[in-house]
């Protein structure tokens, strides 16, 4: 996973972030009152997000053209 993919979902008037890949698929990672600050908060966990060296390597030898557009260099931060 080159970056946490998550998606807000609106259950009975609340809005959900929720993963949509990885271990925690399909889990609540956190409630809000508005989709705005939802989907303000689950950007900031994703630009936040930096794999390891090792997830790094996984993401080249499953797609080496889309790693190289996401990351472009190993030591890249």
């Amino acid at each position: 996973m080159a970056h946490e993919v998550t998606k807000t979902y609106e259950i009975d008037g609340k809005w959900h972030v929720r993963p949509s890949v990885g271990k925690n698929k399909g889990k609540t990672l956190k409630i809000f009152n508005t989709e705005k600050e939802a989907n303000q908060w689950a950007k900031k966990r994703s630009d936040e997000y930096k794999p390891s060296i090792k997830e790094r390597r996984k993401l080249y030898n499953k797609d080496p053209k889309e790693w190289l557009k996401l990351y472009g260099d190993w030591n890249k931060e």
